[in-house]
């Protein structure tokens, strides 16, 4: 699976192991991830892709990534939640 913005993945590495985020922002070697609580969508995490998994897709984060448009971290959250939700 190609990560790029919209994608959801899985830290592997870190005190934040096992943690859900979005991807706000993806280079060659790091992601910049959001999970709208902690790490939120103005200042997002840099992980190295070596520590995550990819995990899924949000198709209607991914369009507004794509559009150039605002993602609102009550739009991560819920992303997130929905997500765990029909995955657990």
């Amino acid at each position: 699976m190609k990560l790029e913005a919209g994608s959801i993945v899985r830290s592997l590495a870190g005190h934040d192991a096992d943690c859900l985020y979005v991807v706000m922002h993806a280079e060659e070697k790091f992601l910049w991830v959001s999970d709208g609580r902690l790490k939120q969508a103005a200042v997002p995490k840099k992980k190295n892709r070596k520590h995550v998994e990819p995990a899924g897709r949000d198709e209607e984060l991914a369009r507004k990534f794509a559009e150039g448009r605002t993602v609102r971290d009550e739009e991560i959250k819920r992303a997130l939640k929905l997500w765990k939700a029909y995955h657990a």
